[in-house]
């Protein structure tokens, strides 16, 4: 299958996805990573981020809000738009490779519930905050706030390596979406319409390259989903669903968060040049913003330092100090 192709499978099932890439690359947007001193010493001195399971984090509500949402839309008998245009077409795709007449919203539904099942338990998650150039000072106050009023680090990252798909480690990365109920349906909509187009093309490249993606498709759209309210985060989420697709060399391990023993997934920061993977710690980070702390300048000189030693260019001129005051 070539590029032309790809693009347009990619525009095709993926284009609430494709419209945000675009726009990160208009607007040369980089991606934050908001966290605690601790944990951003963590994640220098050790090469990794750790990818925790969907269900123990904060947001769980909003993947389940997702995953109904989408399981709404596509599965309702009673949408005469998908009854009556997009799973025949589906069904016609599937009637040239087997003789049972499965590609239905029933098989789908069973499918999805099947590949999908207890999709918050069985997905990781490490997220990160669009960065663009009127933060590279002070950084979010609300996420400052949101993740860490006191001795907070912000890691600021290229985007290209954090958006790659990695074969390696098979992990996707997401936009969140902060739709009104109607937005979703519209971005729900526009999948169904353009496979209803492109059935010809559909039909070229076969039921197992389109179900595939289309079950991809479901599966970005019930994790990208997220309330309005929360749209200062402008987060992206880096996934792993390894009971879906399995990483080579990447072992979930126990480790205690904020006293809860849980599975975490280390996502490795080392360049692997041989298996196409570029995103070694060193030329990952632009930039390290100290936040609201009251010991400020301790903190840049340890980072420097840090920096340095993993091997960062011009470690000095990476680290700024927000100056943001401490509240008491």
């Amino acid at each position: 299958m070539n590029d032309e192709h790809l693009k347009l499978i990619s525009n095709i099932f993926f284009p609430h996805i494709e419209k945000e890439r675009e726009r990160l690359d208009g607007q040369n947007i980089h991606f934050a990573h908001y966290t605690d001193a601790t944990a951003a010493l963590s994640i220098i001195r050790n090469k990794q981020m750790w990818m925790r399971k969907a269900s123990l984090m904060n947001d769980v509500s909003e993947i389940k809000h997702g995953e109904t949402r989408t399981k709404q839309f596509f599965f309702d008998a009673s949408n005469d738009q998908l009854t009556h245009e997009f799973w025949p077409i589906i069904s016609a795709i599937a009637a040239e490779k087997t003789e049972t007449p499965i590609a239905s919203s029933k098989f789908m539904r069973d499918l999805y519930n099947r590949y999908f099942v207890n999709l918050a338990d069985n997905t990781y998650l490490t997220c990160v905050s669009e960065h663009d150039i009127n933060d590279d000072h002070h950084g979010r106050l609300s996420m400052w706030r949101g993740y860490s009023s006191r001795a907070g680090v912000a890691l600021v990252f290229k985007s290209d390596p954090i958006l790659q798909h990695s074969q390696l480690y098979q992990t996707n990365t997401y936009p969140s979406l902060y739709l009104s109920n109607d937005e979703i349906d519209h971005s729900f909509k526009t999948v169904v319409g353009n496979a209803i187009e492109n059935h010809e093309f559909l039909r070229k490249i076969g039921y197992g390259a389109t179900l595939n993606n289309l079950m991809l498709s479901f599966l970005s759209l019930s994790l990208c989903l997220k309330h309005q309210a929360f749209y200062d985060e402008r987060e992206w989420r880096v996934a792993l669903c390894p009971t879906i697709f399995t990483p080579q060399d990447l072992k979930p391990e126990t480790e205690v968060i904020s006293g809860v023993p849980q599975p975490v997934y280390k996502l490795p920061l080392e360049s692997q040049p041989d298996q196409d993977y570029e995103a070694g710690i060193g030329d990952l980070i632009e930039r390290v913003i100290i936040g609201p702390t009251d010991k400020p300048s301790d903190l840049v000189d340890m980072f420097v330092k840090e920096l340095e030693e993993a091997g960062a260019k011009n470690p000095t001129g990476k680290v700024y100090s927000s100056d943001i005051p401490v509240r008491l």
